[in-house]
């Protein structure tokens, strides 16, 4: 492990020296295409390395609701760095609603099945876990082999699936402006649950979760 740092040492200081001296060489002010074509190549090719090291995700352990927090976040982190820019999905966001769905890790369903998102599925053929209330419905909770797998699978839902066009729209939207919403994000998340206060509850606990992170309690990035 090691030579791989080692190897990715080298390789992030051989892009950093090559972003700066395309400065040099270009312009001292490049304009705004230039260095967004700039870091997009530099993200491109320290991602390339990092799966050439194959890197692994991380260990989600958690003992409290502050480590939970931690755990998502750095499991976000690490899943973001995978996908383009433009389908990240915001670190706050993810941490507020498995808070919500788990409990902060601590629901049945996160415990025995890994889902921290309340994510559901009918197919019958599929690995699952009944609600006690509801033993006899035709969905269940999905089982996953890791609660980082879990976010994968959340991640890969809201960039695809056609309920949350509207989420990927307004996303897009906020990029190009430089600024993202993470409550304006939520409140396109109605059709996630069919409770009917749910944004309400989401956006609740979005809010103290950037309270903890204002009151550096947390250090997440967003």
């Amino acid at each position: 492990m090691k030579t791989d740092f080692r190897k990715l040492t080298i390789v992030i200081f051989g892009v950093v020296f090559s972003f700066i001296l395309s400065f040099v060489i270009g312009t001292f002010v490049p304009n705004f295409y230039v260095k967004k074509d700039i870091i997009t190549q530099t993200e491109l090719l320290i991602k390339k390395e990092l799966f050439a090291l194959d890197f692994f995700e991380p260990e989600f352990n958690y003992t409290d609701e502050i480590t939970f927090i931690k755990a998502v976040d750095k499991c976000v982190n690490f899943l973001n760095f995978k996908v383009s820019l433009p389908k990240r999905i915001p670190s706050e966001l993810i941490i507020a609603q498995s808070s919500l769905e788990s409990n902060y890790g601590n629901s049945r369903f996160s415990v025995e099945g890994n889902n921290i998102l309340g994510i559901r599925t009918f197919n019958k053929e599929e690995k699952q876990i009944k609600s006690k209330n509801n033993p006899d419905s035709e969905w269940g909770l999905k089982i996953f082999k890791t609660k980082c797998d879990c976010i994968r699978y959340y991640i890969n839902l809201l960039n695809n699936h056609e309920a949350y066009s509207e989420f990927r729209e307004l996303r897009i939207k906020q990029q190009n402006a430089g600024k993202i919403d993470v409550i304006a994000l939520a409140k396109t998340l109605a059709n996630y649950a069919t409770d009917e206060k749910y944004i309400e509850k989401l956006i609740d606990k979005i809010k103290e979760i950037q309270e903890l992170n204002a009151n550096n309690i947390i250090g997440i990035r967003g």
